[in-house]
Parts: structure tokens; sequence; C-alpha cells
């Protein structure tokens, strides 16, 4: 039988005066929309930041199964199209 090590991952958001300031563990990041859509653009909308954290998810899988080099030499890009006026 394996053994499984699970832990509970914690982010808190908070709307700041310029976007929204999301803190994980010790790590901050801003999130925010473009002026066109009533951010001030002071950092990446919430959509690009998850296409973020699918492709280094996608690194990080890639390393776990062995497969180092490949993670290490490999250059990901995620892309998505976004209808907002629907």
């Amino acid at each position: 039988m394996t053994s499984s090590r699970r832990e509970q991952l914690v982010v808190h958001a908070l709307l700041a005066s310029q976007g929204t300031t999301v803190t994980a563990r010790r790590h901050q990041l801003t999130i925010d929309e473009a002026p066109r859509y009533g951010g001030h653009d002071s950092g990446a909308n919430p959509v690009e930041h998850l296409l973020a954290g699918l492709a280094a998810a996608s690194l990080v899988v890639l390393r776990l199964l062995g497969e180092v080099a490949i993670a290490e030499s490999a250059t990901l890009t995620v892309s998505a199209g976004l209808n907002v006026d629907a």
C-alpha cells in the first residue's frame, strides 16, 4: 500500500485599489483587468493566471513523471478565446 501526501492549499484574495491582491503561502500577486474592462492593468487577468497555472502544472507533471530533460527544455504556450460579450 502506498502512502499519499496531502496538503491543504489556501489562497487569500483581497480587493485592492487597483486590482485584487492574492496571497498564496508567502507569495503575492496582483490580478486585474485591462482598462477597457474597468481595471487598471496592474496585473494579468484571472483567465491569464489560469492559463499560466495550466502551463506550469504541465511542466511540473512532466518532472514528477521522470521526464526532467523534457520539462527543462520545453516551452509551453497555452491560449484561449474569451467572449466578453456573452
